[in-house]
């Protein structure tokens, strides 16, 4: 670990760098928690509904990159970052919007509906990819594991902040209404941020014009030309996404089917073996198991809050070393859980304990590997540290799309699938202990001290 002494106020300058997070997650909770039954709402065939899921990885996919590579280049007396945040935030206000009003366009619903979704998926990105950025442009490299654990533990507070909104409205609410709230909260929290912190001008080491396809290709050829320390951290965001995607997609229908003994419910003779009329007790069953998966939601990300915050804080006074450990220790208490759902029993009380300690994981992917590649991007003076954040993000978009592609297209039971990604985080625990960290005792003094304005 580097010298460098943490202060109280390095803390609370990590906090300011993170609770942008908060904002970003409660828009994707919300966006989450509606999408699907909107779109059924409007009028869309329930499988096209499904597969709506498959555009947020595309979306990421391109857009991460284009984004990232942009704000690297970006030379506004605004800084590199924010310009792209406050364009993305005001995008997303508008999109939401569209979103939520699309159900006043008598008789084209659908369609707006659709293209807001996606066009909404985009501009997040938009707004989150330099956020991202900012928090590892700004933050010196012993800070970069503790703002990226605290920005973590605010996309719990986020998730759970999101999820009441929508419960306090109600679920007879008006759409409007609920996306109105959400954008206002993203509005003064993220607006707040950008006019407390300084962001130097960047001035560039040369002057490269970035055409629309650079950033493409440029990822692309950084896929075959990274070196082994990247690919390490490559490998392992693939493994950990390939697993944290089956978990939220199959975790409640695992809670109705297995734990609950329940029944998918279906209208007329055709359908899956597990299938049952509506108001039979395998029904009842099933709704009983969803109520319970849901009423896990809030302890989750509370614990997903208070485990990041507390790890980060470790770090950042030097009382937690080496990362990879811990990142690897993580994603092992995941992959055995996961592998436990197979083998292991179907109990209520097991399907809590398995539930409430997924956050251990999640927290560890959502935070370990931006914080290792930002501290790589120290030893270059952060000069790509977009295009590097767009690298990762074809590893976080790649498992996700198929994902997307098995559980629509491949019928096979919640527990074999979960059983697949607890395998993969079991191999994502082993390579993490092959992950090399950067000596923060070599990283240039003068790329610490810059970094903060």
């Amino acid at each position: 670990m580097s010298s460098n002494k943490a202060t109280v106020n390095d803390y609370l300058y990590c906090a300011l760098l993170s609770i942008p997070w908060i904002a970003i997650q409660a828009i994707w909770q919300t966006e989450f928690g509606t999408v699907k039954d909107t779109m059924i709402h409007y009028g869309l065939n329930p499988d096209a509904a499904g597969l709506i899921w498959m555009f947020g990885p595309i979306t990421g996919f391109f857009t991460a990159p284009l984004v990232g590579a942009y704000s690297d280049s970006c030379t506004s007396k605004f800084g590199r970052r924010r310009p792209f945040i406050v364009t993305g935030l005001l995008l997303t206000i508008i999109f939401s919007i569209c979103f939520a009003a699309a159900e006043y366009a008598k008789g084209y619903q659908v369609f707006l509906g659709y293209i807001s979704f996606v066009m909404l998926d985009i501009t997040i990105n938009v707004m989150q990819t330099p956020v991202r950025a900012l928090a590892s442009d700004l933050a010196p490299a012993h800070m970069q594991s503790t703002v990226q654990l605290m920005a973590a533990g605010f996309q719990g507070l986020g998730s759970i902040i999101g999820f009441y909104i929508q419960k306090a409205l109600g679920p007879g609410a008006s759409l409007l209404s609920l996306f109105s709230i959400v954008m206002a909260i993203n509005f003064v929290v993220i607006t707040g941020v950008c006019l407390l912190i300084k962001e130097p001008q960047h001035v560039p080491k040369e002057n490269v014009e970035i055409s629309f396809t650079a950033p493409f290709t440029t990822v692309v050829k950084n896929v075959f030309a990274m070196d082994a320390k990247m690919a390490v951290v490559c490998a392992v965001e693939f493994c950990s996404w390939w697993a944290l995607f089956f978990w939220w997609t199959d975790s409640s229908t695992w809670w109705k089917l297995t734990v609950y003994g329940g029944c998918i419910t279906v209208s007329g003779n055709d359908g899956p073996d597990s299938a049952c009329p509506k108001g039979s007790a395998g029904d009842l069953a099933a709704q009983n198991g969803g109520s319970d998966y849901d009423s896990t939601g809030i302890y989750a990300n509370t614990i997903q809050t208070l485990l990041s915050i507390f790890v980060g804080s470790l770090v950042l006074f030097g009382l937690l070393k080496k990362v990879k450990y811990i990142y690897s220790l993580g994603l092992g208490i995941g992959g055995v859980l996961l592998i436990l759902l197979k083998f292991g029993p179907k109990s209520v009380g097991f399907a809590w304990i398995v539930t409430l300690a997924m956050p251990v994981a999640i927290s560890v992917i959502q935070a370990f590997p931006f914080a290792i590649v930002g501290s790589y991007n120290k030893g270059n003076d952060g000069q790509d540290t977009g295009v590097q954040m767009g690298l990762l993000n074809l590893f976080i978009c790649l498992p996700q799309f198929l994902v997307t592609i098995i559980t629509n297209g491949v019928q096979i039971s919640d527990t074999t699938g979960l059983f697949i990604s607890g395998v993969a985080l079991a191999l994502g625990a082993i390579l993490a202990l092959f992950i090399t960290e950067v000596d923060l005792d070599d990283v240039p003094a003068d790329v610490e001290g810059k970094t903060k304005a």
